[in-house]
């Protein structure tokens, strides 16, 4: 038999040749496609993971930090009862002791002494009251008007005011001296005077007209 008769030709040969790698290079590039798509997929929840476990160990140092909070509040105030708590026992001791008004009195004092000491210590000041008045320090309830004292100063102390360190805690309540209403009635009064100066004065200049209009035209 002739095996030249069985044998592909040429062109066959390459055609069939680029079908098979043609083949191959799709299947390549579909795996290359599913490897990337995997990749992708395991990067997606490799960082979901972290940002699970960032958002978990956030939320447990807030929770921490409140509770470090709240410990630190009640030591604070615990420590400051027990810095009131003698008060306490100095009060009882006065109430409880039968003694003289000026003895009364002066335990009494001491023990506004030992309160005032206490406040100090914790920074708490006392905000001053004998100069002008504030308004990030003090609170006007009232105002008057004395002459013999200048503009915006305090005339009374109605509650003292207090700040802690550079907080203000309680404004003081004053009544401030006033004296801009003064200022304002004389400010009016030569505002009237002007107009009716000026009202006078295009009467006048009106009548003036007036005059010579008849005289030209009796000429």
């Amino acid at each position: 038999m002739n095996k030249d008769k069985y044998e592909p030709k040429e062109e066959q040969k390459q055609e069939l040749k680029e079908e098979v790698n043609g083949t191959q290079t799709k299947e390549d590039q579909q795996t290359q496609f599913e490897q990337k798509v995997d990749d992708k997929d395991q990067r997606i929840r490799e960082l979901t993971d972290t940002l699970q476990r960032l958002q978990a160990d956030f939320e447990n140092y807030k929770k921490r930090v409140d509770k470090e909070k709240q410990e630190f509040m009640q030591f604070a105030t615990k420590e400051f009862i027990k810095l009131t708590l003698p008060i306490i026992d100095n009060f009882e001791l006065a109430f409880s002791n039968k003694q003289s008004y000026e003895d009364f009195k002066k335990g009494i004092e001491l023990i506004f002494v030992q309160m005032r000491e206490i406040l100090t210590n914790h920074g708490v000041t006392e905000i001053p009251t004998n100069g002008g008045y504030n308004p990030q320090l003090h609170e006007a309830m009232m105002t008057a008007k004395d002459e013999n004292k200048e503009d915006n100063i305090i005339l009374e102390v109605f509650q003292k005011g207090y700040t802690l360190g550079e907080r203000v805690i309680r404004h003081a309540k004053v009544k401030v001296n006033r004296l801009d209403n003064k200022n304002k009635i004389q400010d009016k009064k030569v505002i009237v005077d002007n107009n009716k100066e000026e009202i006078d004065e295009n009467k006048d200049n009106k009548k003036q007209n007036e005059e010579q209009k008849i005289s030209s035209s009796e000429e």
